[in-house]
């Protein structure tokens, strides 16, 4: 659902005609508001994040699209905007220059804390195919591999792949359930109360499940341990008849 006017649409560039940076090198809507226009710090960063990664790419000998696909490259950006705007993020030269020094330091972060302050999962019998669609283009894409593997259904927006994804799946610790508008109440993801009521039930169902298989996996470690032992004293009295033949 737009909440842009046919006119503002027609006023707007695909954000794929910017230039690829890491970081955006303008605002970028996502039809929900306007986008205002590229501002003079703004192309302060446009020019400094191009000259950047060619320089460094060039010195590693691949081209700077390719650099910037890399952790050094979001480094090399990082340092681009703390030029343009002053010292926001911890990133060091070190990293830009040398992608073995950025792998490193993501490994060292890779068990920090994070929040998801902006996610969604839709209710059974919603009618929505716009973010399957967005799921295939994902995929199709190569941003995210996994989509591309499997045929993308309304099935993966539901609750419990939801769980799976934001929980198991990734390194998220919290994430905040927002609800979509809509004028037309079949076409709404979740009503606030409707969502809360539907995380109760399916939290308890889950949560049931999760203690079944806990159990069924307790008593299959203890029928191993049992098995186990059998095997071990069975060992054990074979040696000692053999011996005592002996």
């Amino acid at each position: 659902m737009s909440m842009l006017s046919t006119n503002e649409l027609e006023k707007l560039s695909a954000a794929e005609s910017l230039f690829p940076s890491p970081i955006p090198v303008q605002s970028v809507s996502s039809d929900e508001f306007m986008p205002g226009l590229q501002t003079k710090k703004q192309r302060e960063f446009e020019t400094r994040v191009k000259e950047m990664g060619a320089r460094m790419a060039k010195r590693l000998g691949m081209s700077r699209r390719r650099f910037f696909q890399t952790a050094a490259g979001m480094a090399t950006a990082f340092l681009a905007m703390n030029d343009t705007y002053g010292p926001i993020f911890g990133v060091s030269a070190a990293e830009a220059a040398e992608p073995e020094h950025a792998d490193d330091r993501a490994k060292k972060l890779s068990g920090q804390f994070i929040m998801d302050m902006h996610t969604h999962f839709l209710r059974p019998g919603t009618k929505i195919m716009t973010f399957v669609n967005q799921r295939k283009a994902v995929g199709k894409a190569g941003w995210n591999p996994g989509l591309g593997n499997k045929e993308q259904s309304i099935d993966d927006l539901m609750f419990t792949n939801y769980l799976k994804e934001i929980y198991l799946d990734s390194d998220t610790k919290v994430a905040c359930i927002s609800g979509a508008p809509s004028e037309v109440p079949e076409d709404k993801d979740r009503a606030d109360d409707e969502s809360m009521r539907s995380l109760e039930i399916e939290f308890a169902a889950k949560r049931t499940e999760w203690q079944r298989n806990r159990e069924k996996f307790r008593l299959l470690r203890l029928l191993s341990f049992g098995f186990l032992s059998l095997v071990i004293i069975g060992g054990l009295i074979a040696f000692f008849a053999v011996f005592t033949r002996v």
